[in-house]
């Protein structure tokens, strides 16, 4: 990436695609920490450019990103930006039941690396959950890095979702 690109992106100017994202059924990352971008537009099924300008993203360097851009706040900024109707997920439990299936695709999530207090601020990501499958005791996330799933164990993703600050869960809701 060129000079000039990386300071366009600082400035909050969305990356132009890869090749290999030109057709991509699910949106995926085109910076380092642009997570909340790619669940945004993965939930509400729209285009990157839409959720980058909503989200009034900018690619800033280092962990500034996520506190400043990456939050809750601005993602419910966002989603009313977007006239979209959503609710907060009680708890990850939640998902274990057969209503939420209908929401599989529309509800995001943040989660945050459980190994150490530190880490779980620090480290945390966007995604968006598709599905519990009872017979595997998985649940399937968009993770945004491709266009496959990753599996997570209901206990696994339980202590992401509640090792950091904020335990935060969105639901996109139908009709919306």
């Amino acid at each position: 990436m060129s000079i000039m690109e990386n300071i366009w992106a600082m400035l909050g100017y969305p990356r132009k695609p890869q090749p290999h994202q030109e057709n991509e059924v699910i949106v995926t990352a085109r910076e380092e920490r642009d997570c909340l971008v790619v669940a945004v537009a993965n939930a509400c099924k729209i285009s990157y450019e839409k959720a980058h300008d909503a989200l009034h993203h900018a690619d800033l360097p280092f962990f500034f990103e996520s506190p400043i851009l990456s939050n809750h706040w601005n993602a419910f900024r966002t989603l009313d930006s977007l006239g979209k109707s959503y609710k907060e997920l009680g708890e990850i439990d939640d998902l274990l039941s057969s209503d939420y299936q209908q929401y599989a695709g529309k509800v995001i999530l943040l989660l945050h690396n459980p190994t150490s207090a530190i880490t779980s601020i620090t480290d945390q990501h966007w995604c968006v959950w598709n599905g519990y499958f009872p017979e595997m005791e998985r649940h399937a996330l968009w993770w945004g890095n491709s266009q496959f799933e990753k599996m997570k164990k209901h206990s696994t993703l339980e202590k992401m979702f509640t090792a950091g600050w904020p335990d935060c869960g969105i639901l996109i809701q139908e009709g919306s």
